[in-house]
């Protein structure tokens, strides 16, 4: 998601986030109010630790304690959700390149194959391939991207003798099925 430069915008979002997010996870957090504030912090956050202005970045301990105490009950939320949410914000940036300004690897049609319809037809769509990520445009003329795969933790394998193409996979499983080795890619508009 790409957020606006003004404060109060940005508050606005993470306003309309939090009430559907606190909808689609019941009890996962306590209030939608608790959802607000935790959400802003991680766009705070991730301004702070990857900012090259900011020489003093927050520490792990420094956000923990930034939010003690936030739910409506005034107790703090589970420890370990808020220990992943500063490691994925501190390991992974959010941001997707605006398309004027992205180092352009390589770019052309793919096809998208199907694999939940029986007989469905491939999707065509135009990728985009930076040095940060593989983007995908309905139409080449796009400005905005559909969705993205970021490459970080990524590799390319060939497809087997005879077929012609490439496979990308997670370097390590994803999630906690050691199994799990599907690209998860970031659907940005329908």
């Amino acid at each position: 998601i790409k957020l606006p430069g003004e404060s109060q915008r940005i508050d606005r979002l993470v306003e309309c986030f939090a009430q559907r997010w606190h909808a689609a996870h019941p009890g996962a957090l306590d209030h939608p109010d608790t959802v607000h504030v935790i959400a802003y912090s991680l766009t705070m956050l991730n301004s702070d630790l990857h900012s090259a202005q900011n020489k003093k970045k927050m520490t792990r301990e420094e956000y923990l304690r930034q939010l003690r105490d936030v739910n409506q009950d005034k107790t703090s939320p589970d420890v370990t959700m808020l220990h992943e949410f500063y490691s994925r914000v501190a390991r992974l940036e959010w941001t997707v390149e605006e398309r004027a300004h992205m180092r352009v690897v390589r770019e052309g049609w793919v096809y998208k194959k199907s694999r939940s319809k029986v007989n469905a037809q491939d999707r065509r769509l135009y990728a985009v391939l930076s040095s940060r990520a593989l983007y995908f445009f309905a139409e080449a003329s796009d400005a905005e991207p559909a969705a993205y795969i970021r490459l970080q933790g990524m590799t390319v394998l060939p497809l087997p003798k005879g077929r012609v193409g490439f496979e990308m996979r997670p370097l390590l499983p994803i999630g906690k099925d050691e199994k799990d080795t599907e690209v998860r890619m970031v659907k940005l508009v329908d």
